[in-house]
């Protein structure tokens, strides 16, 4: 499994390299953007909330029979259509992005339950945990506990909204999805 997890990391970056040629841009600059934002706004804190690339790979290896494993390599070593700006556009719209997301979920319901519901989990959890309300130091322990609401911009994928909508009120358990 060692193998074929390590080949399947190198297909996803070569995927990843073609996209980043392709469009001149790095994929995650609007998490670079919103980082330099925060940087401007005072004691503002920026935390990046999604489940560890790492940990989301090897469960997503781990979900695909071998025969889809084979299926979804052939699919990325064979991938080499040119991508435009107009593409990635077209991505962002809301109809083609649900459609997209069917279609995956048919061809790999395994793959697409581990990287994107599961995420979609961890996502909700990480905001959650961040909107939690700040308490304020006190200057005695006689003192009454003051809390502020806490402030949070989340910067997520638009495929994830639905899902962390979805899950915001539910009681969330992550470490079944680590």
């Amino acid at each position: 499994n060692g193998v074929m997890s390590g080949l399947m990391q190198m297909l996803l970056l070569k995927v990843s390299a073609h996209i980043t040629e392709q469009l001149g841009m790095a994929p995650g600059g609007e998490f670079r953007e919103a980082f330099k934002e925060a940087s401007k706004v005072p004691f503002c804190k920026f935390h990046l909330g999604d489940r560890p690339i790492p940990v989301t790979f090897k469960r997503a290896i781990a979900a695909l029979s071998f025969w889809q494993k084979v299926k979804l390599a052939w699919g990325l070593c064979f991938l080499s259509d040119p991508i435009s700006k107009d593409d990635v556009e077209k991505c962002k719209q809301k109809d083609l992005l649900e459609q997209m997301m069917a279609e995956m979920i048919g061809e790999f319901p395994d793959l697409h339950r581990t990287i994107v519901s599961e995420r979609d989990i961890y996502l909700t959890y990480m905001l959650k945990q961040a909107a939690k309300q700040i308490e304020l130091p006190r200057a005695s322990e006689t003192e009454p506990r003051k809390y502020i609401p806490a402030v949070v911009v989340g910067v997520v994928g638009m495929g994830h909204v639905p899902g962390i909508e979805k899950n915001w009120n539910s009681d969330l358990n992550i470490q079944e999805i680590m």
